[in-house]
């Protein structure tokens, strides 16, 4: 073999590993694309405007508790910032 048909087989081989990565991605994108597209069944919405507004009182107390949470930390990190001092 020659260098030319080297060089040849090389770039047969190269477009080969590129039309394969390129088919494989184009399948990734509809594969994923369809499952983006499927229509969700349970929306998580509510009926009843009282149940609604119940379930949003418990998801803000959530939200709430949390935040006092991370609150304290942050003042028990203050005190210790003061003794450093």
């Amino acid at each position: 073999m020659n260098t030319k048909t080297k060089l040849r087989d090389k770039c047969k081989k190269n477009m080969i590993f590129i039309a394969v990565g390129v088919f494989l991605i184009t399948i990734l994108i509809f594969y994923t694309d369809k499952k983006l597209l499927k229509p969700k069944e349970n929306l998580g919405t509510l009926d009843d405007p009282k149940e609604a507004l119940i379930e949003t009182h418990k998801a803000l107390q959530l939200l709430s508790n949390s935040m006092n949470e991370g609150l304290q930390q942050a003042s028990y990190l203050e005190e210790y910032e003061k003794t450093k001092k």
